[in-house]
């Protein structure tokens, strides 16, 4: 597990350069919301093509969410490339959110209690995510988009230097 980048305390690099950015995480959000929505599909069409009654519904719509947060982490800490734990936490605990705010508009009620796990839950499930997100080139075997442009860079495109 030498390669594998779970959380770095210090590094070198400027302050500017270790903040949250907003469009990483909205991307985690729109990744978890229509990873929801079509695991919702499969299970509507599931329903209405199944000949036996389900009685397991609530368990399936509960993986359905945590998968949906699960993926929104990783697509938050890809795009981060920095701060991966963070940026998916963000993303999930933004996703508990957007779900607390159309269950509420459509008339459920929840108690706190049940409110604070569910976020703390999908929020895990999201930095769990990011920290996937983030070696998911270390995992896949591939380069980091910053390594190969920056290798890319450095090659003398006008002047091949073979004959040297």
């Amino acid at each position: 597990m030498k390669s594998i980048t779970m959380l770095r305390w210090s590094s070198g690099e400027k302050a500017s350069n270790r903040v949250i950015t907003p469009g990483s995480i909205l991307s985690g959000l729109a990744w978890a919301v229509s990873t929801t929505l079509a695991i919702c599909i499969l299970m509507y069409a599931w329903v209405i093509l199944s000949v036996s009654p389900v009685f397991y519904m609530g368990t399936l719509v509960i993986a359905g969410v945590t998968l949906g947060a699960l993926i929104g982490g990783i697509a938050a800490g890809k795009a981060s490339e920095k701060l991966g734990l963070i940026h998916g936490f963000l993303a999930g605990l933004c996703y508990g959110l957007l779900l607390l705010a159309l269950f509420s508009w459509g008339g459920s009620s929840f108690a706190l209690t049940e409110i604070i796990a569910r976020m703390l839950w999908l929020g895990m499930a999201g930095a769990l995510g990011g920290i996937i997100g983030i070696n998911l080139p270390v995992i896949t075997g591939r380069k980091p988009k910053a390594r190969i442009r920056n290798k890319i860079l450095q090659q003398d495109l006008l002047f091949n230097r073979r004959n040297q």
